[in-house]
């Protein structure tokens, strides 16, 4: 019985180191892929792949444009906004002028008071 135990672990042993023997054969080295060839100077790109290119360009155009008339409006329009209260400011001052004029009450003398409150009456206060 001991014969038969001893012949099966000498059986599995031997296979093993066979194993191991095949495991640790050397490999070939793979032979080295040949280097691919340099591109081309000029690589020729269908129109339908390059006309995306162009589209793009035209699009950036069109967006650089469309800003400039829109700022160009904005700076138009805040222009005309503060000559609009450049024109109001004078025409305060003319009114104001008016009234002292009507109440003879100099500049140099009065303080012109206009009131907060709709309906009530705005002052000629003397300078202190």
């Amino acid at each position: 019985m001991f014969k038969k135990l001893a012949k099966l672990f000498k059986e599995e042993f031997e296979e093993k180191e066979e194993t191991k023997e095949i495991e640790q054969a050397p490999e070939p080295e793979p032979e080295p892929e040949p280097a691919p060839p340099p591109p081309p100077e000029i690589i020729e790109v269908p129109y339908k792949i390059a006309v995306r290119v162009k589209n793009a360009d035209d699009t950036i155009n069109k967006i650089h444009s469309d800003l400039k008339d829109f700022f160009y409006s904005v700076k138009i329009k805040e222009k005309e906004a503060f000559d609009a209260i450049d024109r109001m400011k004078d025409l305060k001052k003319d009114i104001i002028k008016e009234i002292r004029s009507a109440y003879n009450a100099p500049e140099s003398e009065y303080d012109f008071e206009p009131s907060e409150t709709p309906g009530k009456p705005a002052f000629l206060k003397r300078k202190k």
